[in-house]
């Protein structure tokens, strides 16, 4: 992740808990969850920056060898996105 420059990377990993199912049918929803998600947190600049180098070139190619251990890309999404604090408790 340093190669890539990244500050920060989470896996939120979906539990079994019967307020999932109430939670889904309250807004209607009828998509298959997903198993969870991964999160990469860093400056998109840097990451460009990042991945026009050998390093991170080789980190990409084992990030995406060791995410077909586990992930199914054909069910599966993948963004950039930016992060919008609305409400932190201190």
């Amino acid at each position: 992740m340093q190669a890539l420059g990244a500050r920060r990377y989470t896996q939120v990993h979906t539990i079994d808990d019967p307020m999932n199912g109430l939670l889904q049918a309250m807004r209607g929803i009828t998509v298959e969850p997903f198993d969870g998600i991964a999160v990469i947190v860093g400056e998109r600049e840097k990451l460009v920056e990042a991945t026009g180098t050998e390093e991170g070139q080789r980190a990409m190619t084992e990030l995406l060898e060791d995410e077909k251990n586990f992930i199914d890309f054909s069910r599966s999404a993948i963004w950039i996105a930016q992060e919008n604090v609305i409400f932190e408790s201190k």
